[in-house]
């Protein structure tokens, strides 16, 4: 199916209402992104575009349904407004406001109609681009920095996109007849773009740097959430003037004029060091032990000099025999004497320095060092969570640790934070991460709160017993159903209370189900403990046995026994109670040693339901049995994971207590709750 490409221009300068302010440029800014389109970008005007009178909420409303009607499923879409824009104070809503827009707000068009329109638009590509006050309203989510993608990957992928000239903030209109300063560099990046194509992402990073730099707005954008985006962007390919035909993009512009003018807007202070590289290695000379080289990243051809394989440096990838083995590896010089004044090993008799031309000094102002700069600053950007280690995947909370790039050859580059213990040889350190807002603390070293608490909101059901009734036993027994995951069968077991109650036997949150062939059994096997007293406290509904309800029972609640127990036919209607508790164990902490090993103590292997306690918990370990000080504490997220973890150790008789105390002298346990099989208590 052939595609077109679209634009729908409004444009208001003209408002019917003296609330209002006529402004200067809104429909010369429209008309003006029109024709470019139209001349160099094969798109066609929608035969609507709505200027100042025209422009009323109604024909705004019945041109977006023209639309739809329109467009098919390979067309690509462009949507630009300029005018007044407002926002709700209250409630952060965002409004377009029509030629004839009053202080009434039903004459508005909210932003929530906007976005309905564009889902039900069946375009494969939609471009949203708002040039008025409060525009940022319209964005819902953070973006990110651009990946390295082909244009025919990001034309194949349908998408959703906004960019507007500000955020929740007023933006300028620009001097009469001079278009607005957010117009303006739309229609310099679309005039000067000599590659054959350039994507939303390109046109954004230009003009969000040159009018940041000059004006007091910061345009943003971001692809449209819950509306049909699938990661794709509209493609721009120009139809006169093309000089170069670069397939790939990492977000920066590609055309030559447009690429030098944006790069030499950027910063330095921020920048990412790109263009040279510092390696300690193994001396290929008798004499020294060490070789500190100095080294030219980028040949002319912008290839990089040196491949990074396995901790070895190669020269050449088709004679990987001719290498060094790297020990370390930096972006700059300063780096490196900071890690050599660390380990003094390095900066004796036994190392030799080989340094690079002068002018090595200046390579990070060349094009190339910039912009690939800029494509380490956006895949930095790309990382959703810069505080989680590369490596191992594990939060980072301290300051131990470095910015690196990773480009293993053979594998996409990224840059990020790794902890200390994790960083390789052929890590590129571009420099030691500081996080001033992180509190030091050895016991919670690296450890992911945000996921913890994510986890406890629905998490711990069998646990809350515990937490909430203090006098129980020193020692419980927690029942470990290794199958709770499988709840099935036609029958279940009524419970009857001398109070006239009825209640069912759960596994969790759910009625325990059984087969035919085992309902029988299980009947008489609870018959036969009724001998024990099973009972209830009628107020909370905790079940057990006489001897310990009686430890718990508060002096203004009251005792009902079990009188029998019945096989039913199960039914999902049985089932009274909602829940929101997903899983009846989890989240749990374990630890793990140096070696990656199962903390163990006495021969136990300890869990902690809260990780705010772990100090109190390891100072009774430690006076127990030896514990590796650089153990890891990891999260068991499901009870799935739980029940995967202890099947593997309890073949080997390993005894799982969650919270354990020990007594320090007879080395025995004296609190905790001991995780039993569920079958071995039965028998």
């Amino acid at each position: 199916m052939p595609s077109n490409n679209y634009i729908f221009a409004i444009g208001i300068d003209d408002y019917s209402s003296p609330l209002w302010k006529n402004l200067n440029n809104a429909v010369l800014d429209a008309e003006t992104l029109t024709e470019i389109l139209k001349k160099r970008y094969s798109f066609e005007a929608f035969p609507d575009n709505l200027y100042n009178s025209n422009a009323t909420k109604s024909e705004i409303f019945n041109s977006l349904n023209s639309l739809n009607q329109m467009v098919t499923e390979e067309d690509s879409l462009i949507i630009f407004f300029a005018g007044h824009g407002n926002m709700d104070p209250a409630t952060k809503k965002g409004f377009w406001i029509p030629t004839d827009g009053t202080l009434d707000r039903s004459t508005w068009i909210e932003n929530s109609s906007i976005k309905n329109f564009i889902s039900d638009c069946p375009a494969k590509h939609i471009l949203l681009i708002i040039d008025s006050c409060f525009s940022g309203t319209f964005l819902t989510t953070t973006r990110n920095g651009n990946l390295e993608r082909t244009y025919l990957d990001l034309n194949s992928k349908k998408s959703r996109w906004v960019i507007s000239s500000g955020g929740e903030e007023k933006v300028s209109d620009g001097l009469p007849n001079e278009h607005s300063p957010f117009g303006k560099k739309i229609f310099d990046f679309l005039n000067k773009n000599d590659n054959e194509n350039s994507s939303v992402s390109e046109l954004f990073n230009y003009i969000q740097l040159l009018i940041s730099l000059r004006n007091n707005q910061k345009p943003l954008c971001n692809y449209i959430d819950g509306v049909g985006h699938n990661d794709g962007e509209l493609v721009f390919t120009i139809s006169d003037s093309i000089k170069s035909k670069v397939t790939k993009t990492i977000g920066i512009p590609n055309s030559e004029i447009l690429r030098q003018e944006f790069l030499a807007n950027i910063s330095t202070d921020n920048r990412l060091a790109s263009g040279k590289e510092i390696l300690i290695v193994k001396s290929i000379f008798d004499d020294y032990d060490f070789m500190i080289i100095e080294n030219f990243r980028f040949n002319d051809e912008n290839e990089k000099k040196i491949k990074f394989i396995d901790n070895k440096g190669i020269l050449d990838i088709n004679n990987i025999e001719n290498s060094w083995d790297v020990i370390r590896r930096f972006a700059t010089v300063e780096g490196m004497i900071n890690y050599i004044q660390k380990y003094p090993e390095f900066n004796g008799e036994k190392t030799i320095f080989l340094g690079a031309h002068p002018d090595i000094g200046y390579v990070e102002e060349q094009l190339y060092s910039i912009y690939y700069s800029q494509y380490l600053t956006q895949l930095l950007n790309s990382n959703p969570d810069q505080m989680q280690c590369l490596h191992c995947g594990e939060k980072i909370t301290d300051n131990d640790n470095y910015l690196i790039e990773f480009d293993d050859y053979g594998y996409s580059t990224a840059v990020g934070n790794v902890h200390n213990d994790c960083l390789r040889p052929i890590d590129r350190i571009l420099g030691k991460s500081i996080y001033k807002d992180i509190v030091q603390d050895h016991y919670l070293k690296n450890f992911d709160f945000d996921k913890w608490i994510q986890l406890l909101q629905d998490g711990q059901g069998q646990l809350a017993f515990l937490k909430k009734h203090k006098n129980l036993p020193d020692i419980n027994i927690i029942s470990w159903n290794p199958e709770n995951h499988l709840n099935n069968g036609s029958y279940c077991i009524k419970i009857l209370f001398d109070n006239g109650d009825t209640d069912y036997v759960f596994v969790g949150k759910q009625i325990q189900r059984f087969t035919e062939k085992e309902i029988d059994s299980l009947i008489k096997r609870f018959t036969d403990a009724l001998t024990s007293k099973p009972c209830k406290i009628i107020q909370s509904g905790i079940n057990g046995y006489i001897d310990t309800i009686q430890n718990i029972i508060e002096d203004d609640q009251t005792i009902s026994y079990v009188l029998s127990y019945e096989k039913v036919r199960y039914s999902k209607l049985l089932e009274k109670t909602e829940t929101t508790i997903i899983n009846d164990y989890t989240p749990l902490c374990y630890f793990t040693n140096s070696n990656d090993e199962l903390l163990e103590i006495n021969n136990m292997v300890p869990f902690i339901s809260d990780p705010q306690s772990v100090e109190d918990y390891i100072k009774n370990w430690q006076s127990t049995e030896d514990i590796d000080e650089n153990y890891k504490i990891k999260i068991v997220e499901s009870d799935l994971e739980l029940a995967n973890l202890i099947s593997v150790y309890y073949q080997q008789n390993k005894t799982f207590v969650i919270n354990p105390i020990f007594d320090a002298d007879i080395k025995q346990l004296k609190k905790g709750a001991i995780i039993k099989p569920i079958n071995e208590m039965i028998k």
